[in-house]
């Protein structure tokens, strides 16, 4: 019952976060690491990383692993090359006949491609009809 709690419980005064802040004292801590020798002998070291599994995915891993063989990308992806070599071929094509028929087509992967893309940040504007 007589147990004293640790000094990390007790501290009188703002702990090293908040006068450091967040990112400043993971730093320190991984240096004070590094020095002391904790990751010198890792499991792996020098080995490249197996990057093959997607932490993200695991639900659907399988689904990922035979399409990443097959060098299948995800639709998004393909859709935003797409996207951009159609905007390059607007800008090269400035009086061609088919434009505005190619800026209504870019404009609906445009939609499919906002849809699919996994974070809004990265999703694109329409183009004007007149581009």
């Amino acid at each position: 019952m007589g147990e004293k709690l640790s000094t990390h419980w007790t501290r009188q005064g703002p702990g090293p976060i908040a006068t450091k802040g967040y990112r400043s004292w993971v730093e320190e801590q991984i240096e004070e690491a590094r020095a002391r020798g904790d990751f010198d002998n890792l499991p792996g070291k020098g080995q490249p990383l197996d990057l093959s599994r997607d932490p993200f995915a695991e639900r659907d891993w399988l689904v990922h692993h035979v399409l990443r063989n097959a060098r299948v990308l995800p639709e998004w992806i393909e859709l935003d090359r797409e996207i951009r070599e159609g905007i390059r071929w607007l800008k090269a094509h400035p009086g061609h006949p088919e434009r505005a028929a190619r800026v209504r087509e870019l404009n609906r992967r445009i939609d499919r491609f906002n849809l699919l893309v996994p974070s809004v940040s990265l999703q694109k504007p329409r183009l004007p009809e007149g581009f």
